[in-house]
């Protein structure tokens, strides 16, 4: 993300966090197969769950509103 915020423009910006998001939910298939093949347990894992959560939220709000497709709020 750090090479994106880089780059000139929204439009360019958003499309390093869709590639973000993207390597995020790699990350988390990595997680559930370091917790099935045993690599990970206890509280390490769920602080990495944690963790890994957190960052998707907030990850995914900054790409909504770059890319202008957040969420619009009631009148």
């Amino acid at each position: 993300m750090v090479e994106g915020a880089a780059k000139r423009g929204r439009k360019e910006f958003a499309r390093y966090l869709d590639i973000s998001l993207g390597s995020h939910a790699e990350l988390g298939y990595g997680l559930r197969l370091a917790e099935d093949l045993g690599y990970l347990s206890g509280e390490m894992l769920e602080n990495l769950k944690a963790l890994h959560a957190s960052t998707g939220r907030l990850t995914r709000r900054l790409y909504e509103a770059v890319s202008g497709r957040g969420r619009k709020s009631p009148p």
